[in-house]
């Protein structure tokens, strides 16, 4: 039930008339070899503080899902942004801010399940797309993650934490990637203007808190 990856190299032989009468073939099994290629190609990918995907990666998987949708398929864009990143690094070291940061991309893969999705796009900002959901169960996972991440332990002491959530959706190819990333960036602005460790979501009337 594994795939396995083999070279085939093969040599036709042929007749006074050019017409091939045969050929004479040599199958190499290249596992290993394909095995390390896909290694590098995903190391390269990828944050290594984190393991989500990274900025360039999460924006060309997002955009080429949109590019195979259905007229009826659902997608949804979330930008994640970390509550008070830089006091938690003033106060605790840089050492606790990365502890923060693998922490938060862990309570995003609880909450939702799936990592394919997952991108870190900046400093404490995180970005996930989410396909074939229903609304409410986006919002109670949602609402889930903001539970989730009201504390990460650091050597024993309980740090207070919390983020700020962008949302928007589309349905099937309506929107690109950077329509989507405006949008949500959007409903993020409004959702930390009223409040830390809040969602807003973005629709076709505006934000809505």
């Amino acid at each position: 039930g594994r795939k396995r990856w083999y070279q085939a190299r093969i040599l036709s032989q042929f007749d006074m008339e050019r017409e091939a009468v045969c050929g004479i073939g040599l199958l190499s099994d290249i596992m290993s070899q394909k095995e390390t290629i896909m290694h590098l190609e995903d190391v390269t990918q990828r944050d290594p503080l984190t393991n989500a995907l990274n900025k360039t990666a999460i924006e060309a998987y997002a955009a080429k899902r949109l590019e195979n949708f259905d007229d009826d398929k659902k997608a949804n864009l979330l930008i994640f942004d970390i509550d008070d990143f830089k006091s938690i690094n003033d106060r605790y070291g840089h050492p606790c801010g990365d502890r923060v940061l693998r922490e938060f991309v862990r309570c995003i893969k609880t909450a939702f399940t799936f990592s394919e999705g997952v991108g870190r796009i900046g400093g404490d900002e995180f970005i996930l797309f989410a396909e074939d959901m229903d609304t409410e169960d986006l919002l109670e996972r949602v609402r889930r993650l903001l539970d989730y991440f009201s504390q990460v332990n650091y050597g024993g002491e309980y740090i207070k934490t919390s983020c700020s959530v962008g949302i928007t959706f589309t349905r099937g190819r309506s929107k690109r990637f950077a329509r989507l990333y405006s949008e949500a960036d959007d409903a993020l602005y409004t959702s930390k203007k009223s409040g830390k460790g809040s969602f807003c979501v973005y629709n076709d009337d505006g934000v809505n808190p």
